[in-house]
């Protein structure tokens, strides 16, 4: 049941005794015994209890919403007109009944009239109460505007002290910014000067790997152009030997042209005896050239061997140049990574002994103690770098001594004596760790040099134990049939030499 919070005795809420106003609080919500709170204080009682907070009286969870805002009371107020009037007529009835012998009204309706009288009452009641609401949304409304004022300048205080706090960080951290780079030039120059040395000596030794990697790819098409002459030239020597086995074999062709000559000799006067010995001569040359085609196809086929093997050694070592390429172009981001570290770490360094309010505008004093501790920092990538690169030079060399020569550069008197934390010693120590370890592998890449040609000189003696294996198995029969005496019967003969 809804019921108008004007009505009830309590003027405020019991739960945050504050003023019911349900136009700025967000509404009211009232309980089945009549006390009305606000719907937001309410709801968070109802979340422990489930009582009246001051009858305690249960339903307090059943609560009932009001809806109350100060734009309707136009309305009430018309409602208050017509009621109005409706007393007045009622009074006017009252007035117009007859008197009694005693000179009291008569009252036609007793009830009517204490009705109208309490109807009065409430409406005047209703009337003041809605007067002191209306004047307290007025003075909560000031309220809230000087509230608003004085948020306003507290902001603006507090914005005008940000931008001067502000100013004063940025002033701060530029005359840092300062102090650091003359603290750093010096050290950056050196450190950068070195970048671009090394970086101009592994351009230089990848140009030197970029026209040994030319001059072998030449090599390449060379052994390409000799592999194809190499075969055509077998093309040709089978054609030669498909006329060959032709001639054994006994062609048709060559039946016809061995009986007409056959015919032509019988003609002449010849014996078969001249022409059995003319026809072991022949085959006697043919058989000569078949041996020297056989040498010679020999010969096409270990030379063959011989250019692929070549090939293969050039792709191996075109192969071997580009890896050498990747690995140096690899070591040199490395190298530039560890230098773009050693600038941040003089960088943090220069920020952790900067000078304080006290002691503004004097350099720190180099510690005995930054030696040790700077040694870790160089040491280690150091020494990994430069075992990846001795053992990637192992092969041809060409950057192992470009990037020995970029880092034998000596450190400055400023690096020796610790002027950049310590960097220039460890820097030193690791050229000369290097360089040990180059002169080291030196034996190593001399067998790497050698194994190619040892290989080839086996396989060439491999070939020719071969050759001198199968060429006097194959030639055996040839010789047999070459040293025959001819036989005196021409079927016997020819039948003999397949003809």
């Amino acid at each position: 049941m809804q019921q108008d919070p004007a009505t009830l005795s309590f003027p405020g809420c019991s739960i945050c005794f504050e003023p019911l106003d349900g136009h700025t609080n967000g509404g009211l919500a009232a309980i089945k015994c009549g006390h009305v709170y606000h719907e937001a204080c309410l709801s968070l009682w109802s979340n422990t209890h489930n009582s009246c907070p001051q009858c305690k009286q249960s339903g307090a969870k059943r609560a009932t919403r009001l809806y109350y805002q100060a734009e309707t009371a136009a309305d009430d107020a018309a409602a208050d007109a017509a009621f109005g009037a409706a007393a007045a007529a009622a009074a006017a009835t009252t007035a117009a009944a007859p008197i009694c012998l005693d000179g009291t009204d008569v009252v036609a309706a007793p009830q009517a009239a204490a009705a109208a009288a309490a109807a009065s009452a409430e409406t005047l009641q209703l009337r003041q109460r809605l007067a002191a609401q209306d004047a307290t949304l007025l003075r909560l409304a000031e309220l809230r505007g000087e509230e608003r004022a004085v948020a306003a300048a507290a902001a603006a205080a507090a914005a005008a002290r940000a931008a001067e706090a502000e100013a004063a960080e940025a002033a701060a951290r530029a005359e840092l910014a300062a102090a650091r780079g003359a603290l750093n030039a010096a050290e950056i120059e050196r450190i950068k000067k070195r970048t671009s040395v090394l970086s101009a000596a592994v351009m230089l030794d990848a140009r030197a790997q970029d026209k040994e990697l030319l001059r072998e790819r030449r090599r390449s098409e060379r052994l390409a152009s000799d592999i194809g002459a190499l075969r055509q030239r077998q093309q040709q020597d089978g054609y030669l030997r498909a006329f060959v086995d032709a001639v054994g074999a006994g062609d048709a062709s060559l039946d016809l042209k061995f009986t007409q000559a056959t015919a032509n000799i019988m003609a002449g006067g010849k014996s078969w005896s001249t022409f059995a010995s003319e026809q072991h001569k022949m085959l006697s040359y043919q058989q000569g050239e078949y041996k020297k085609l056989f040498k010679t196809n020999l010969t096409l086929e270990q030379q063959k061997l011989e250019l692929t093997a070549a090939k293969e050694e050039a792709d191996y070592q075109v192969k071997s140049l580009t890896q050498q390429l990747k690995q140096a172009s690899h070591r040199l981001r490395q190298e530039q990574e560890k230098l773009q570290e050693h600038i941040a770490e003089a960088r943090r360094r220069t920020a952790a002994v900067a000078p304080g309010p006290t002691t503004w505008g004097v350099l720190p004093q180099k510690r005995p103690s930054d030696d040790a501790e700077n040694a870790p920092l160089f040491a280690k990538p150091a020494a990994k770098a430069l075992k990846r690169s001795s053992s990637s030079s192992s092969s041809s060399g060409g950057i192992g001594a470009a990037a020995a020569a970029a880092l034998s550069i000596r450190p400055s008197a400023q690096d020796a004596s610790g002027g950049g934390g310590g960097g220039g010693a460890n820097v030193a120590r690791a050229q000369q760790r290097y360089q040990s370890h180059v002169n080291n592998l030196q034996p190593a890449k001399g067998a790497a040099t050698k194994a190619p040609a040892a290989a080839k000189s086996t396989f060439s003696g491999v070939a020719q134990r071969a050759q001198n294996l199968l060429v006097p198995n194959m030639f055996a029969t040839s010789a047999m049939y070459a040293k025959k005496a001819p036989s005196k019967q021409p079927a016997a003969f020819l039948r003999a030499h397949g003809l």
